[in-house]
């Protein structure tokens, strides 16, 4: 489909409750957004505030807290940072491609009151700069797609801290823990999960 979008197209259904296909819906037919969806790497679709509380009550439970930073690949509004900030009162760093997703989470941090714990940058997660080694991320949250798991999962599990999947599982790794849209890897402790 070629051309601009008209104004009403970038209008969310009467049904959007604000979270899910709405968000979608507003982003791809966003003219001033212009993306390839072949490029991206993450999914459109936000993580639900269930999948995110059950995944960090079971890292919390698993690990005894975390006291290096929080790692988001993908963090799009910021979501899981803020929430891991709130809740765990952690450091978090978000790494976005899109410039307004990173302002919005900016934002969006300094109005839930965490901003001062929350760093987001835009960068390409593929290039691997977070891929620091052992000790530098308490927990990375990832909210990609398979191809971009697979592709990432030697840095990833070289980072020798729980990682945090959304929606998609990692190829190789040995699974810690696991629930409805979450799977957590590389967590010693996760009989403590229910």
């Amino acid at each position: 489909m070629a051309g601009a979008a008209s104004a009403s197209s970038t209008e969310a259904p009467a049904d959007d409750d604000g979270y899910g296909w709405g968000d979608v819906w507003r982003v791809a037919c966003s003219p001033s957004r212009p993306f390839e969806l072949e490029a991206s790497v993450s999914p459109l679709l936000t993580v639900s505030e269930n999948v995110l509380r059950q995944s960090l009550d079971c890292l919390e439970q698993g690990t005894g807290g975390i006291t290096l930073p929080f790692l988001e690949l993908g963090s799009g509004s910021g979501r899981a940072s803020i929430c891991a900030a709130s809740r765990l009162g952690v450091r978090a760093v978000g790494l976005e491609l899109e410039e307004g997703l990173v302002e919005e989470a900016r934002a969006t941090a300094s109005t839930a009151g965490v901003a001062h714990l929350c760093e987001f940058r835009q960068e390409d997660v593929m290039e691997r700069r977070w891929a620091t080694g052992p000790g530098t991320w308490g927990v990375a949250f990832v909210h990609l797609l398979p191809e971009a798991l697979a592709k990432l999962e030697p840095s990833l599990l070289g980072l020798e801290c729980p990682i945090i999947c959304i929606n998609y599982k990692l190829p190789r790794a040995a699974v810690s823990a696991s629930g409805i849209g979450w799977t957590i890897y590389c967590m010693p402790a996760a009989r403590y999960c229910r």
